[in-house]
């Protein structure tokens, strides 16, 4: 999801050993938040989460072979929970590397937390029709915050962000928490000047 510009690149085997990794994927794995590498090997915090990574790979590949089922929407992205189980990374395939490394692949990470490349909330006000509050809401639930921090942090009842979450989803056409990081992320690569309907679809069909 997003740009590769602003992502952490890595490059793993088979068995998940880092064969090669750019300094930002080096920086996320040394930050321990859901991510980690322990004797040159990719490792996830949790064991559920590798359970699901070995899955959606398999999706993945199942996808690239022309063998997923047609009914079975298969991802485009992974998120990596970190110790407290909310999102604070998102992972997605590149591309298979079996030519050159048999087994590999090249796997994109961003993180959802971080402050700086997000986009305009006047922006995501204009293009999706969300109030300021509901803008506000959307832009810290992307980054992976839970509906908690995010009503303890501005001042709302739990109650209350719940429903701003729905308005949100029903506005955005979204369903969940990667799907709406990924929407706003296609938003802040388009420049955040997106104002009309028709390039909101042209947005959504890159999904």
């Amino acid at each position: 999801m997003g740009s590769l510009l602003d992502a952490g690149l890595v490059l793993v085997s088979e068995a998940y050993a880092i064969l090669a990794a750019t300094a930002r994927t080096r920086a996320y794995l040394q930050a321990g938040a859901g991510l980690a590498e322990r004797d040159g090997v990719l490792q996830f915090r949790r064991c559920s989460t590798e359970r699901n990574f070995r899955a959606f790979l398999k999706q993945r590949a199942a996808l690239d072979d022309g063998m997923a089922p047609e009914h079975s929407p298969t991802p485009e992205f992974f998120g990596i929970p970190d110790a407290e189980g909310h999102v604070h990374y998102a992972m997605w395939q590149v591309s298979w590397l079996s030519e050159t490394t048999k087994g590999s692949v090249l796997l994109a990470i961003t993180d959802l937390t971080a402050e700086e490349g997000g986009v305009e909330r006047a922006s995501v006000t204009a293009v999706f029709g969300l109030s300021v509050r509901e803008a506000q809401l959307a832009e810290l639930f992307s980054k992976g915050l839970r509906l908690e921090q995010i009503a303890q942090r501005m001042g709302l009842t739990l109650n209350t962000a719940r429903v701003h979450l729905r308005q949100v989803f029903l506005k955005t056409n979204c369903s969940g928490q990667l799907e709406l990081a990924r929407v706003l992320a296609l938003l802040h690569g388009s420049g955040g000047g997106c104002r009309s309907l028709s390039r909101v679809a042209r947005l959504r069909s890159q999904m």
